[in-house]
């Protein structure tokens, strides 16, 4: 029997998933298994009439104070500005968000959420509270001490990496 998830259609082999075995590389096993989590909480918020972006772009929205400039919320979101555009666009269609001039200084546009935006947001962040639930049932409570810190551990590495590549490729540029 295999098993097919639903809203992307890959296939599940029986008996575990399709990157291998538990004794499989940690670094393959966390990528697949954030992969297959991102899939899940996407469906999750579908059930509200959202998804992970608008949960995102909408909870970021929501925690600046006064309401951020696009430059801001991109930073803030760790996306550019192209990218965010994008979304923003999206979401001012919807109804959710609505750009506006910065009073004193014209140049910037700021990043207003609409009523809508906050019924939506509210929404969201039940599905949000129900999936964290779904999912820390599944953990002792020690267990999920364990996976909270082993990814803050993965997520301080990579940083870390990453920020050492682009000091390093920075020097490369200016020795140039």
């Amino acid at each position: 029997m295999v098993r097919e998830r639903p809203s992307n259609g890959e296939q599940i082999p029986p008996g575990g998933a399709p990157w291998g075995s538990p004794d499989a590389e940690v670094g393959r096993l966390l990528a697949f298994t954030a992969k297959l989590m991102r899939g899940w909480f996407e469906d999750q918020l579908a059930t509200a009439g959202g998804s992970l972006t608008t949960w995102v772009v909408l909870s970021a929205a929501m925690n600046h104070d006064p309401s951020p400039s696009q430059s801001e919320l991109a930073d803030s979101l760790g996306i550019g500005g192209p990218t965010l555009v994008r979304h923003i666009d999206r979401l001012e269609a919807e109804g959710l968000l609505i750009r506006r001039r910065d009073e004193i200084d014209r140049r910037i546009t700021r990043i207003d959420i609409t009523d809508a935006g906050r019924v939506r947001h509210k929404e969201l962040a039940e599905v949000s509270a129900r999936a964290n639930a779904e999912l820390t049932a599944l953990l002792s409570e020690r267990d999920e001490k364990i996976v909270r810190a082993a990814l803050q551990t993965f997520t301080d590495f990579v940083i870390a990496s990453s920020a050492t590549a682009a000091i390093t490729a920075t020097h490369e540029r200016v020795a140039e």
